[in-house]
């Protein structure tokens, strides 16, 4: 009997193998906790589940790496939909972990906090400066380097190439020790507070491109010139917003190509159009509609309405890039089978032969050859 526990634990383990490979390579999430990727990275206050979360790319890999921030008290988590769509057309996912326990434009750039009126516009970009770089250029908010969203994003990319060197991760920085993101492999995204900081990104570097999520705010840092052309910027907004008219205003600012063009019922490019909206009925103000699991409209097949809005933004190419009726990665309402599960089925016809036959080199031939 020893050797059939010694042969099943052998399966065992070439099944749980077998298993995080398949799974690896066609874009599962994995979670990673900011505190273990480097020194000095502290908890974000607040509830929730505040681990960076990750998603390999499905090959080909496009050699672009998506970065998404949520919004103020949000998670990484809340927005599984959005990073699976980015690793179904090739790129490597990360939702991004930061400090965003405080709204800017609502509890720290205010008067109510004790900014003068005279300062709110400064502000706006100091913060937003401070929260993405580390460096102290306002009494506002207290952001050192270990916890910026640069640093976090380096520290994660590091610690992704030492986990799992043979991904690519390291694609995505300038060196492994020291060195900084490479901006232009990089599109930066962002709900609410975390749209504004991808903005301000493409404000401050040259990134691969801007897709914002029911975000902005009209301050006059948006009317400033951008290292990252206003051609690469892209907004998508839900009519039902509060903020719908500011959001507009400030894409104005920025110059994104326009003009505001609605997705409803079509496929991109939208006419060119980099300024997005839609109207189609969803529960709650709309605000979370874009993006957000849970919040975002589904199609017919329980997928993602916008995901085709999601690839133009990502990419900037017309046409839908996701097969009828299913994902290229995970198709649950379409033709193609999750990998995943095509394993798990021949796993369970190799277990249920063994069962009936014995060794199947004699027993299932024994069986089944006697006249």
């Amino acid at each position: 009997m020893s050797h059939l526990r010694a042969r099943a634990g052998l399966y065992t383990g070439i099944l749980v193998g077998l298993w995080a490979v398949v799974g690896s390579a066609y874009g599962a999430p994995r979670y990673v906790d900011p505190l273990v990727t480097g020194p000095g990275i502290t908890a974000v206050p607040g509830p929730g589940d505040h681990r960076h979360l990750v998603y390999a790319p499905v090959t080909p890999q496009t050699g672009k790496l998506f970065v998404h921030l949520p919004g103020t008290h949000s998670i990484p988590d809340l927005f599984n939909d959005l990073l699976d769509t980015a690793a179904d057309i090739g790129y490597h996912g990360v939702g991004l972990m930061y400090p965003n326990d405080e709204s800017i434009n609502e509890a720290i750039c205010a008067t109510d906090n004790g900014v003068p009126a005279s300062e709110l516009n400064a502000c706006k970009e100091d913060v937003r400066v401070e929260i993405i770089t580390g460096e102290d250029v306002t009494p506002y908010v207290d952001v050192d380097r270990a916890n910026s969203i640069e640093n976090r994003l380096i520290k994660l990319l590091e610690y992704l190439h030492q986990q799992y060197p043979s991904e690519g991760w390291d694609t995505y920085l300038t060196s492994l020790t020291g060195g900084a993101p490479k901006w232009d492999r990089i599109v930066v995204a962002g709900n609410s507070q975390g749209g504004g900081h991808a903005a301000m990104l493409g404000k401050l570097y040259r990134v691969a491109r801007v897709n914002i999520f029911s975000s902005l705010e009209p301050a006059t840092w948006t009317t400033e010139v951008l290292v990252t052309p206003a051609s690469d910027y892209f907004g998508f907004v839900h009519t039902e917003d509060p903020r719908y008219g500011a959001f507009v205003n400030s894409w104005d600012n920025l110059q994104i190509p326009g003009p505001l063009t609605s997705i409803d019922g079509l496929l991109p490019p939208y006419g060119g159009s980099h300024q997005l909206e839609s109207s189609v009925p969803v529960t709650g103000n709309g605000h979370s509609a874009t993006a957000s699991d849970g919040a975002t409209p589904l199609d017919g097949n329980g997928d993602p309405l916008y995901r085709d809005v999601w690839a133009y933004m990502m990419t900037g190419e017309g046409g839908s890039v996701f097969p009828e009726g299913g994902s290229t990665a995970a198709s649950t309402g379409g033709s193609a089978m999750d990998p995943r599960a095509l394993l798990l089925l021949l796993l369970i016809t190799m277990f249920w032969v063994r069962s009936r036959c014995g060794t199947l080199a004699n027993g299932c031939y024994n069986e089944y050859q006697q006249p």
